[in-house]
């Protein structure tokens, strides 16, 4: 401005370089929102499962992180179950001790279960043969305080139907029994490591092998 003072020649200065900025600012944001609106589908992913809450994908998460999303030869009868899990799983002594091991297989199952909101069930008499020191046994844990986790206690009527299975097998083992018993309520199919023995008391309890 030919006659403006010194000091309104220095104003008029820095304002135009606060413009200059501003503008080069909404421009850098501009583009930022340009390269967010280019992957729309992320954003509409991330609002489905924005309620869903952690305990949903923590073994989907545990699965990821330990590349246990693939298929190989060892676990064919595994991940071809879960696409006729539902109502869900049992889970004999046998399977939740192949969980504290971290056994591939049976981590594959909870995170395809969990992926489905399919319910687990895990009989009180059990998880009392799996546990053994529990302040080691994280995975046994978290299975237990899933929301889709139902720990199922040896009751007086439990008691009553684990006697006749017993009995018509001529059997003794009351957790095999109970197991038999929990998968055959839920309609579930049984998680475990010793085919042999639910097949005594129930030779015809659907099973997944680990």
């Amino acid at each position: 401005m030919p006659g403006a003072s010194p000091s309104a020649r220095s104003a008029e200065a820095r304002g135009g370089f606060i413009w200059i900025r501003s503008v080069k600012a909404a421009e850098r944001l501009g583009i930022r929102a340009a390269r967010r609106r280019c992957v729309p589908g992320r954003h509409r992913r991330m609002g489905r499962h924005a309620g869903t809450g952690a305990s949903r994908h923590r073994w989907s998460a545990l699965a990821g992180r330990e590349g246990l999303g693939r298929r190989d030869a060892r676990e064919p009868e595994a991940t071809d179950a879960v696409s006729g899990l539902m109502p869900g799983l049992t889970f004999d002594t046998g399977g939740l001790i192949a969980l504290d091991r971290n056994d591939r297989r049976v981590v594959v199952l909870l995170a395809r279960a969990a992926q489905t909101s399919a319910s687990v069930t895990v009989p009180a008499s059990a998880l009392a043969q799996a546990v053994r020191r529990p302040e080691r046994q994280g995975r046994l844990a978290r299975l237990v305080r899933q929301p889709t986790t139902t720990v199922v206690p040896l009751d007086r009527v439990d008691a009553t139907h684990v006697g006749r299975p017993l009995a018509a097998s001529r059997t003794s083992d009351i957790v095999d029994a109970h197991v038999v018993i929990c998968g055959r309520r839920g309609g579930q199919r049984v998680v475990t490591s010793d085919a042999g023995d639910l097949r005594r008391p129930d030779p015809r309890i659907p099973l997944i092998e680990v």
